[in-house]
């Protein structure tokens, strides 16, 4: 039987991002920059997995040479296109890192949208797919469970 995963996590007590707040059309969107001028991977997320995707690149830009740029949207409804037009001329991967199953999400629409206009980037999704996982934990290990990790996040752009 297959069917949509979906994650309810709490979200009380998540912790602040330090950040640079940045206007997109009138979204602040908040960028965790790897503070080099060649980066050539980013990540597009939203929501409680926002602190988790933080966390997980700081680790991976400390253990690596090639470094990772992070970007948060606080809403991807309706979709913010100066941002995805952004990322797609300045980087050469970006991901989209989702906690629920991929059908209507941010990562779906946008990769229609590239496929449609044929933007040049590659862009990729990781999220929680279509599995039902029963079980309890930190939010990090629900997330790891479902494979949104910090190893996912290497083997989507080829780090590992």
């Amino acid at each position: 039987f297959k069917s949509p995963s979906y994650l309810r996590l709490g979200k009380a007590g998540e912790p602040i991002l330090e950040s640079k707040e940045i206007l997109f059309n009138g979204d602040l969107i908040m960028r965790v920059d790897a503070e080099d001028p060649n980066c050539k991977y980013v990540i597009l997320t939203y929501g409680v997995l926002s602190h988790f995707v933080v966390k997980w690149v700081d680790k991976i830009n400390t253990s690596t040479k090639e470094k990772i740029d992070c970007f948060t949207t606080p809403v991807f409804s309706p979709i913010n296109w100066d941002l995805i037009n952004y990322l797609d001329n300045k980087y050469s991967h970006i991901l989209v890192i989702e906690e629920h199953w991929d059908n209507g999400s941010l990562g779906m629409r946008v990769c229609a949208e590239v496929f449609e206009k044929k933007l040049k980037a590659k862009w990729s999704r990781l999220n929680g797919g279509y599995q039902f996982v029963e079980g309890y934990g930190s939010h990090e290990e629900l997330f790891e469970t479902i494979g949104i990790s910090m190893i996912g996040i290497k083997q989507k752009f080829g780090l590992e």
